[in-house]
């Protein structure tokens, strides 16, 4: 019978003591959900904000055309749509058709700046964008129109009363003078009615085209806008070169940029798209218009990780800080042979708990670098203070203060971190992990307490 002498810490007060503290984290839980419902509440409310201040300066913008529009003299071409009056009877009328061209070159150049707009605690970054509009209308080709079998020729149009229009999506955007030169002629602009226009906004000039020579145009806009600018490629070829002053610029749409580079000052970004890359007709009937939203490129200038989103991402890692705050503990008072109550353990908890609660009333006050810093430093001069009166150790203190300033400053980095979070995470909690075993090789329940000592005699797995 081969017997094996082997040491039971039954009785001893450090596996209650990893119990208790296993429940503290899991009761620390709920003062964290409540925190974390708090962050999503002022996130909406930030997020209400936010659509004030867009509404009331512009929203996104996505800019359409130009589009030379040309009025067809035959009645044969009007669009009818049945309709019923106020009294129920069956009525009918006619809409005018138009003739849509579409510019054989377009370029367009835009320069666009970012404005934060305050209200309240609240801010929000908006812009302004200088757009400057060439091109011309060189090919008014008709041989491929047709409308009931019939093809639609010059003689069916009436081109005295053609139209250069441009779309955009909130007209309340536009500031400051917009011009519009056309044949080298200056043209007096006037506003689309959208109660006669399927709720279109944007503006027109009335101009007179030479359908024997090429017609070439010059707009400048001043628009406003929030969160996006868009275009769309409506010229056979359409070169679009775009000034950004922001960081990180979002490229969106179904077009990256052809070259893009940051020079210090503004992202610099080009695109040139052919006809032959966008699916939309040099030329259509109004009552048959294709869809162009599916064709847009732009930008987006919104923060990439906003101060609510770090500050719920940091709210995360929350139970992580406490479980190793708790190791830090039980190792330090098992190093320097202190014995630390429950309690204790609780109150630094709670401490922890509370750093968040700080970190997103000072968020909303100040930049995040700055209130990370002061809550950070505000939490951990309060804990290793209260672990100092505790241990009565400089030394297990320092410890203690280091393993805070390092956790904290590791989080912060995280944080930072767009695309790489997941891996730097990852390989940080890896070598906490491989600490943390180092440090708990040498712990052993039974040397814990050598008061209580019990031998077990095993014999082929029988308890005797």
């Amino acid at each position: 019978m081969e017997k094996k002498k082997v040491l039971n810490a039954s009785g001893s007060k450090t596996p209650l003591k990893i119990i208790a503290g296993v429940l503290i984290a899991i009761i620390l839980l709920i003062p964290m959900q409540m925190i974390e419902n708090l962050i999503l509440e002022r996130s909406d409310l930030h997020d209400d904000v936010v659509k004030t201040i867009c509404r009331d300066w512009g929203e996104e913008q996505t800019l359409k055309g130009p589009f030379l529009i040309v009025p067809i003299k035959d009645s044969e071409f009007a669009n009818v749509v049945t309709y019923y009056n106020q009294n129920g009877v069956q009525k009918r009328s006619s809409d005018d058709v138009e003739m849509i061209f579409t510019p054989d070159q377009l370029n367009i150049l835009t320069e666009t700046k970012p404005i934060f707009k305050h209200r309240g605690i609240y801010k929000y970054v908006v812009y302004t964008s200088d757009i400057q509009i060439k091109g011309d209308f060189s090919d008014l080709d008709l041989a491929d129109i047709k409308h009931k079998n019939r093809s639609v020729n010059s003689d069916d149009l009436d081109w005295a009363k053609a139209k250069l229009k441009f779309d955009i999506t909130d007209a309340k955007g536009i500031s400051g003078e917009t011009k519009i030169d056309w044949n080298r002629s200056t043209s007096a602009i006037k506003p689309i009615n959208n109660s006669q226009n399927n709720n279109e906004e944007g503006f027109y000039c009335d101009v007179n085209v030479d359908t024997l020579l090429k017609n070439s145009f010059v707009a400048t806009i001043k628009l406003k806008g929030s969160q996006s600018l868009h275009f769309i490629p409506v010229g056979k070829i359409t070169n679009i070169d775009m000034n950004t002053f922001w960081e990180s610029p979002k490229f969106v749409g179904n077009y990256s940029p052809d070259s893009s580079h940051f020079d210090g000052n503004n992202y610099k970004s080009s695109w040139s798209i052919s006809q032959l890359a966008r699916p939309i007709p040099n030329s259509w009937l109004s009552n048959a218009s294709p869809s162009l939203s599916g064709y847009s490129l732009g930008v987006e200038m919104i923060e990439p990780v906003d101060k609510y989103q770090q500050t719920l991402r940091s709210a995360k890692y929350s139970i992580l800080f406490i479980i190793l705050s708790f190791l830090t503990i039980f190792f330090s008072e098992f190093f320097a042979k202190k014995d630390t109550n429950i309690l204790q353990y609780l109150l630094i908890g709670l401490a922890l708990v509370l750093f968040y609660s700080i970190l997103l009333s000072l968020t909303e006050q100040m930049n995040f670098a700055f209130a990370y810093l002061i809550s950070a430093a505000a939490i951990i001069g309060l804990v290793t203070i209260y672990s100092h009166s505790i241990f009565k150790s400089f030394k297990t203190t320092s410890i203690m203060f280091s393993f805070w300033v390092i956790l904290y400053s590791f989080l912060y980095f995280v944080l930072q971190l767009e695309d790489f979070a997941l891996l730097a995470g990852n390989i940080g909690l890896f070598i906490i992990l491989a600490f943390v075993m180092y440090f708990s090789r040498k712990i052993s329940f039974a040397n814990t307490t050598k008061k209580i000592e019990n031998e077990i005699i095993i014999d082929n797995g029988d308890l005797l």
